[in-house]
């Protein structure tokens, strides 16, 4: 009923946000009761879920018991005026049968006629990350900072920080799939009217940890580093942060994604951020980076509803994360796969027969540029060419070409340069410098 909060631009079809396999699921039930109907009076409303899928059979009690009202006065906003079931992991499979009965909670026998619905469970890759714990052995350190404060976070750190995005994104978990450490001994105090500043250098040093790799690789450092008005950076598939700031986490793999900025039209309530989604929905009557639908978070005894009068998008600089179904939709197509599968995988097999034009994913040599542009030229970092499997293009495009020349001077390839501005930070994109990480 997202039509009756928000303007018809702004909203979503019934069911077109898709459900992951292998992921915990909330079902709110919305029950009217009328009072006036000649039954016994309903003080608590109770139900069952049942479910049937090719794995068996499984039944559901609600989180909690509601007090009975009628269609006109429930408020989605309201956990408690919704019967809530959870449908745990291991269920959410496939194709999914919802046979629902709610009745008296002190009489079972006055129950309501069954409630069917079949729901479908999509398979989605999971999340795999390089984690990359950082040792700092640099001068810029808190005053109040212990030793430990500035160790490699290890990997256990990561599995709690990454527990906000396993919550929100849609994929069925985040996979760690290895675990490495680094000394760094940088400048990190950083600006963030200059983008991420400092934190960019880091970012590049764990950006090396990539190699032929389509996983994302996040860095973690620990809680003593003086990182100035900036706590983490993202984009292309690389992200940095503080151990154990999970809504940081969050962020910056979003950036690492592709994901640009939810806006902001407050200052008294967040930063204005560069990079902004020009395509982000604009919820009427919400704050400009709203998740704009409520959401459940069923991670508390009873759960908890995301108020999308009060709840933000995990992509601006807002307080009250969550996710909006704009951000989640984004996301579900961006996550890479975990392998060569499907049709690419079905392109190397014996035998096959690759039709005219046909795309296939396969290793080529490609020039890894880093690269500075400032009013003062061009400043060429260290470069590489590796044999190395596509990869995403992110940030936006400048006016910058680069151009593959011979010997002779004759052009051989000319590629236009995109500048690494979807990380964090405030102020004019356009801007110099302008950084090249492509």
């Amino acid at each position: 009923r997202s039509d009756v909060h928000l303007d018809a631009a702004y909203v979503f079809p019934d069911n077109s946000v898709r459900l992951i396999a292998g992921k915990p699921t909330i079902v709110r039930v919305y029950v009217e009761y009328d009072s006036s109907s000649g039954l016994p009076p309903i003080n608590t409303l109770s139900g069952t879920l049942i479910l049937f899928n090719p794995g068996g059979t499984t039944t559901l009690a609600p989180l909690q018991t509601i007090t009975p009202r009628r269609d006109g006065s429930i408020n989605r906003g309201i956990r408690d005026h919704t019967l809530n079931f959870l449908i745990p992991d291991t269920v959410s499979i496939g194709e999914v049968n919802l046979f629902a009965t709610v009745f008296d909670a002190a009489d079972a026998t006055q129950l309501s006629a069954p409630f069917e619905r079949t729901i479908q469970f999509d398979q989605q890759p999971p999340l795999r990350v390089i984690a990359v714990g950082i040792n700092y052995t640099g001068d810029d350190v808190k005053d109040d900072a212990a030793p430990e404060d500035l160790e490699a976070p290890t990997e256990a750190d990561f599995v709690d920080t990454f527990e906000f995005s396993n919550r929100i994104f849609p994929v069925p978990s985040i996979t760690i799939t290895d675990y490495r450490t680094m000394d760094y001994d940088g400048d990190v105090e950083s600006d963030i009217n200059d983008g991420c500043d400092k934190l960019d250098d880091l970012k590049d040093a764990v950006d090396d940890f990539v190699g032929d790799s389509d996983d994302i690789v996040y860095g973690l450092f620990g809680p003593g580093l003086e990182t100035g008005s900036v706590g983490g950076c993202g984009g292309g598939g690389v992200g940095v942060g503080f151990v154990n700031r999970g809504g940081t986490a969050a962020h910056e793999i979003g950036h690492a994604l592709g994901r640009k900025h939810a806006p902001c039209d407050n200052v008294t309530r967040c930063a204005t951020p560069r990079n902004t989604d020009s395509n982000y929905p604009a919820y009427s009557g919400y704050d400009s980076d709203s998740i704009g639908e409520y959401g459940f978070d069923p991670t508390s005894t009873f759960g908890t509803v995301r108020n999308p009068a009060t709840s933000h998008d995990v992509m601006g600089y807002s307080g009250g994360r969550w996710i909006s179904p704009y951000t989640y939709k984004a996301l579900m197509s961006a996550v890479p796969g975990s392998s060569i599968s499907g049709a690419a995988l079905a392109a190397t097999a014996p035998g096959r027969t690759v039709e005219d034009n046909e795309w296939l994913r396969a290793k080529q040599r490609k020039l890894f540029l880093r690269l500075d542009i400032d009013r003062d030229g061009a400043r060429l970092l260290p470069s590489f060419q590796y044999d190395a499997l596509p990869r995403m293009v992110t940030g936006e495009p400048t006016d910058y070409t680069l151009e593959v020349v011979d010997w002779d001077g004759a052009t051989l390839r000319r590629v236009c340069l995109h500048a690494d501005d979807l990380g964090c930070g405030c102020g004019d994109s356009s801007g110099f410098p302008i950084r090249i990480r492509q």
